[in-house]
């Protein structure tokens, strides 16, 4: 494939993407996790095969997004992986370093393991 068509192809994976990311973030913001968690998977599928792999901050903040959903959803081990695996992507992106979402990450994780009986104090 010439490399202005692989260009624009990745374009349109990075605009599709963003649109299911904003819309799923709307939609969880409007009540409606359902919905929301049809349209942050398609994000990160879309951001997968965009990157290639898990280690991208975009994926990292879809992956933490689609936590917190899950989590409004009642489905809590799959939030855990899911906030679980955005941590190691924002810590391994920021070298180590806190930052405003990966406190936000582990303010949700701590939520989530809270409820899940296995917080330790």
């Amino acid at each position: 494939m010439p490399r202005s068509r692989n260009r624009i192809r990745r374009e349109s994976l990075r605009e599709r993407a963003n649109a299911a990311f904003d819309c799923g973030a709307a939609l969880r913001e409007q009540g409606q996790p359902r919905e929301a968690r049809v349209e942050l998977e398609r994000a990160l599928r879309l951001e997968r095969q965009l990157h290639g792999d898990d280690n991208n901050l975009d994926v990292g903040a879809t992956l933490y997004l689609l936590g917190w959903t899950l989590e409004d959803l009642g489905e809590l081990e799959e939030a855990r992986e899911h906030l679980e695996r955005a941590l190691a992507i924002g810590l391994e992106g920021h070298d180590g370093e806190l930052h405003a979402p990966i406190a936000s990450t582990l303010h949700t994780l701590g939520s989530v393991v809270d409820k899940l009986g296995e917080l330790v104090e």
